[in-house]
């Protein structure tokens, strides 16, 4: 992926972010923050899958930093860790795959007997990864929460 392609990702992470938060109704001071971190996590996942790191793997990493700066916003700023996490992970939401094992399935089922298995298969298998990814995003955002204790709990 080169540096023009990567910027445009980013960019339309940010973008995406941004705007489940407005679905969500974030307060709009907090918007820009909801956008950060969906570039950041986004990018984050997207410099780990260019320098050969699984997908599974670099989408842990990126959910990791957002878990860490929602925790972290939500600390300075008095508000819900959700309010900043939710819409800094969609970038993150193994969407394609997902919908590539629904078509892939949909393909092994008209195929009929004849090379229904390989296509069963792949569908299984992306099937699977994006699960795990799903998987791996809900540990990364909950991570903070996991390693740190707080002294008195935020009411």
């Amino acid at each position: 992926m080169n540096v023009a392609n990567l910027l445009t990702s980013l960019l339309w992470s940010g973008v995406a972010a941004a705007g489940f938060a407005v679905l969500f109704q974030v307060p709009r001071r907090n918007l820009i923050y909801c956008a950060l971190l969906g570039t950041v996590g986004y990018g984050v996942r997207s410099v780990l899958v260019n320098s050969d790191v699984a997908l599974i793997i670099s989408s842990l990493a990126g959910a990791i930093v957002v878990g860490f700066g929602g925790y972290w916003l939500s600390r300075r700023y008095r508000q819900p860790s959700p309010v900043f996490t939710v819409p800094g992970i969609i970038p993150l939401v193994p969407g394609s795959i997902a919908f590539q094992s629904m078509v892939t399935l949909i393909r092994a089922l008209q195929a009929g007997p004849v090379g229904a298995e390989v296509l069963f298969v792949t569908a299984a298998y992306d099937a699977l990864t994006a699960g795990l990814i799903i998987f791996s995003l809900g540990v990364g955002i909950s991570a903070p929460f996991l390693l740190m204790r707080r002294e008195r709990p935020v009411v």
